[in-house]
């Protein structure tokens, strides 16, 4: 076909009444198509969490055994899986499945801890830096700029290693505190520097409303969606971070059971027990990728 066959077929009203026609439902089959294979993901992404939830909470009733409880006698370490032990002993005779479990206690318990501190951190100082602006403003955000010039795992992994006066899961838990609320603030500031321009804004401070009151009443309640979509990517973060430390013997200390020391102890053993490794690798991967689907099926929405 030539070009000025094609150019004349463009030019076409009832040519290009027809594409417009088929483009909308051609482009609603593909969203409907990807929507659905989403909101599959997305249910079961939180059918998983809800399992890791339930296990977290109603750990010492779904465990079998408790988690540092060792068989004594011979043959006891490194068991193969049977009706007893479903996922096997470690090296010390200790159920695996029970230490898996109770390994989603402290996974849940500080991915929803720093989640909790890192919004309330980062909405307050968002708040005060986009709302008020002035010094407020620069020291906040040079403060923020100043932290994201380190990197983030290795900046813990200083820290948990010289600082000694707390345990060192707990030291963890307050440095990724401190050093994750920047994300959180710069978005809070960023719609709160949008908002803060409107028309209702305006109206609210014309009618004598104060300061608190706006924040509270026409700020927050237009900017927590867009925040609250990021929480569970910051705790599949919290949660990684977490496993590395644990990994390296900085995090959770034996005998304590977590996801990242529990793939440390398997150490050589994963080639003749490689269901051992699999179960807390696998815990990790698919609570970490369920997270993210959320937050990315909360953003969309």
């Amino acid at each position: 076909m030539s070009t000025v066959e094609l150019n004349s077929q463009e030019q076409n009203p009832y040519f290009t009444t027809a594409m417009a026609d088929v483009s909308p439902l051609l482009k609603k089959r593909q969203k409907t198509w990807f929507g659905r294979k989403r909101d599959i993901l997305v249910l079961f992404s939180l059918l998983f969490i809800v399992v890791i939830l339930t296990c977290a909470i109603f750990a010492d009733q779904v465990s079998p055994y408790l988690p540092e409880y060792q068989q004594r006698g011979k043959g006891v370490a490194w068991q193969d899986p049977s009706p007893a032990h479903w996922l096997g002993t470690d090296g010390l005779g200790r159920d695996f499945l029970s230490r898996l479990i109770h390994g989603a206690r402290v996974t849940v318990v500080l991915a929803v801890g720093v989640a909790t501190l890192q919004l309330s951190i980062g909405i307050t100082l968002g708040v005060l830096s986009g709302f008020f602006g002035g010094w407020a403003d620069f020291i906040i955000m040079r403060f923020a700029d100043l932290l994201y010039a380190f990197p983030g795992l290795l900046l813990i992994i200083l820290v948990v290693s010289v600082v000694d006066t707390f345990p060192r899961i707990l030291t963890a838990f307050i440095v990724i505190t401190l050093i994750s609320w920047p994300d959180i603030t710069r978005l809070t500031r960023a719609q709160v520097l949008s908002l803060k321009q409107r028309e209702f804004v305006e109206s609210a401070r014309v009618m004598g409303a104060s300061s608190f009151h706006i924040i509270i009443k026409h700020l927050f309640p237009n900017f927590i969606r867009p925040i609250a979509a990021l929480v569970p990517l910051g705790m599949a973060l919290v949660i990684l971070s977490e496993a590395s430390l644990s990994f390296l013997g900085l995090g959770v200390q034996p005998p304590g059971a977590s996801w990242g020391n529990m793939i440390n102890e398997v150490g050589v053993h994963f080639r003749t027990s490689p269901w051992m490794i699999l179960a807390p690798s696998m815990s990790l991967v698919f609570t970490v990728l369920s997270l993210n689907y959320i937050s990315d099926w909360l953003l969309d929405e």
